[in-house]
């Protein structure tokens, strides 16, 4: 199932906000920017994981064919792997959760 991406849309009121903190945020920066920052750190987290998936895949195909100096190693770059991808799953669950919980509220 392939999920299509969310498009932020622009702020067009500030109804409650005073000062600068409505046009730019408490960091300074335009309302559209944050997203694409979050969106950039997730995907760089992302290629992490699979990176670290890699190489676990070729330290275990290094120790298959009996070329692995150290099955330390080997098991170290699998447990990178698991706790990666274990890490990347909690934070897609609480992801959807804050999703699902937004969707619920009432307007």
């Amino acid at each position: 199932m392939r999920l299509s991406p969310i498009v932020p849309k622009a702020v067009t009121s500030t109804t409650g906000v005073t000062g600068d903190v409505a046009a730019t945020g408490a960091t300074g920066q335009t309302a559209m920017a944050r997203p694409f920052e979050f969106q950039s750190m997730l995907q760089s987290a992302l290629d992490q994981v699979q990176t670290f998936e890699a190489r676990a895949d070729e330290a275990a195909r290094q120790l298959v064919v009996g070329k692995a100096e150290d099955i330390h190693q080997v098991v170290i770059a699998s447990e990178k792997a698991t706790l990666g991808l274990q890490l990347a799953i909690a934070v897609r669950n609480k992801v959807l959760e804050a999703y699902l919980e937004i969707m619920r509220m009432q307007v």
